[in-house]
């Protein structure tokens, strides 16, 4: 449920600004290449990566393509991109 209410907010606000929203899936072997070929092409102004991991992998690929991505979710103490989270801890302050 919170990722397609992730979606639908994201896809709302873009459309207000006049921006489309693109989806693309993969199997997470071929991830990699459907970030290069995103690249490559240039048919999207900028990415969204999900779950990101510390050390990850995919921010040094963007990078060196300088594809420009935020990311869903930090990856650690230190970050060198941009970033969107949510407040777990607050959140769960609120509830209780």
């Amino acid at each position: 449920m919170h990722f397609t209410e992730f979606l639908g907010g994201i896809a709302n606000r873009l459309a207000a600004a006049g921006v489309d929203l693109t989806f693309a899936s993969t199997e997470p072997e071929r991830e990699m290449e459907v970030y290069q070929r995103f690249a490559t092409t240039r048919r999207a102004d900028v990415l969204i990566l999900s779950s990101p991991m510390i050390d990850d992998p995919r921010h040094k690929l963007l990078h060196d393509l300088k594809m420009p991505f935020v990311a869903h979710g930090r990856s650690g103490e230190v970050n060198d991109f941009h970033y969107y989270d949510i407040d777990n801890e607050g959140g769960f302050y609120v509830a209780t």
